[in-house]
């Protein structure tokens, strides 16, 4: 019997395997980008929901805190008095904040924000105790 001195791999095999190793490549990556925004969403979720508690405990005091409006494009790490202590997570961009106290505990509340790499704006209005929540997608 003859003996196939040819050691190795041919084209084919090698051909099957980078297609089989390229096409597991795809879906790994498209996976990692679709939990990457995931968790760009929820992050500035997180965030929102703090700055709505937050606005809801201050709305007591309303009579001791200023009007103020925030704009910012890229929104600012941290916000004007009276939440001055409130930190944003990594990447979370306030667009903007406004407060217009009313006195005797109504006033207007409204502020947007989301994440540099996330798919949705998170968007707050209140008016005399009455408030909207908007999830908006914007890609």
């Amino acid at each position: 019997m003859f003996k196939n001195k040819n050691k190795g791999f041919s084209l084919v095999e090698l051909l099957v395997v980078i297609s089989i190793v390229s096409i597991l490549a795809g879906i790994a990556i498209a996976n990692f980008s679709y939990m990457k925004r995931t968790a760009s969403n929820i992050a500035a979720q997180s965030d929102y929901a703090n700055l709505k508690k937050i606005t809801y405990a201050l709305s007591s005091d309303a009579n001791n805190i200023p009007f103020f409006f925030m704009f910012s494009k890229n929104g600012p790490r941290r916000l004007p008095y009276p939440l001055n202590n409130v930190g944003l997570s990594d990447g979370v961009r306030l667009s903007y904040f406004t407060w217009l106290p009313l006195g005797f505990g109504r006033g207007a509340i409204s502020f947007s924000l989301y994440h540099k790499n996330g798919t949705n704006r998170y968007r707050y209005y209140e008016f005399n105790g009455k408030s909207v929540d908007q999830v908006i997608r914007i890609h």
